[in-house]
């Protein structure tokens, strides 16, 4: 039977905010998921890279549930706006009101796979099993508790799926054409590359596919049962097996 080795990454967040670029200004909206680019994020600041470093050679999968969304009202104040008089110096600001979608109680499961597992892998489980600082995925406020307590090498098997999708995933368009997934299409960042101080980020179309049946694949004129990388283990204390589909954020490349 295939095996594939991989870093297995189990988190609870007690609140999540992954914000949706381009909304309201007086409602922050938050995807179901945390994208890739704050995923690539976290490994980058766990690798505790420099400013402009960039790490490549490794892919990622994440899948996981939230248990309700629920929304905080905060207040921002817009102090961009400067006025200097003759004899003293003031602010001019005004005050708004927002209303900020958060995730409560979050179940994130999030999958590492390197182009080099024996060299890459024992880097990054050094800095995870000894953390200079607390774990943050998404906002600044945003604490990510890991459900182990040591991190260590895993290994998915490549077998026929379960009947159903236990979780909601990101999925890349390769892997919903293949398996023939439904849900709803996002435009997410990836990498990005610092033009006059702004990120500009590489966006790629990705879907959200929540929990669902999984149906045999066609193939010429017989249906079969579907085939992937599948990891053995525990849901909410539940054995499961948990479909993991790579995001393929390894081939995303800016284009010139």
């Amino acid at each position: 039977m295939e095996e594939l080795n991989v870093l297995r990454l189990i988190f609870r967040q007690p609140t999540a905010h992954y914000r949706v670029g381009f909304t309201q200004m007086n409602l922050h909206r938050t995807l179901p998921l945390p994208p890739p680019s704050t995923l690539i994020g976290f490994i980058h600041r766990v690798m505790e890279c420099k400013k402009g470093e960039v790490r490549r050679g490794f892919d990622i999968a994440v899948c996981g549930h939230y248990e309700s969304i629920f929304y905080q009202y905060q207040t921002f104040r817009d102090m961009h706006k400067t006025i200097k008089p003759a004899h003293k110096e003031a602010s001019h600001y005004r005050m708004m009101p927002n209303q900020v979608q958060l995730l409560n109680n979050v179940y994130l499961r999030i999958y590492l796979r390197f182009d080099d597992f024996e060299k890459d892998a024992p880097l990054f489980m050094e800095k995870l099993n000894n953390p200079c600082f607390p774990f943050i995925i998404g906002r600044g406020e945003d604490l990510a508790v890991p459900e182990d307590n040591e991190i260590k090498p895993s290994f998915l098997i490549k077998k026929d799926f379960p009947q159903k999708l236990e979780l909601n995933y990101w999925a890349s368009q390769e892997t919903v054409e293949a398996y023939k997934f439904h849900g709803p299409v996002y435009l997410l960042g990836t990498y990005y590359r610092l033009e006059e101080g702004m990120r500009n980020f590489e966006r790629k179309r990705f879907y959200y596919i929540e929990s669902q049946q999984i149906n045999p694949v066609r193939e010429g004129n017989k249906y079969k049962e579907p085939v992937g990388w599948v990891d053995i283990g525990e849901v909410d204390g539940n054995p499961e097996e948990i479909p993991v589909f790579f995001l393929g954020i390894d081939k995303t490349e800016f284009k010139k």
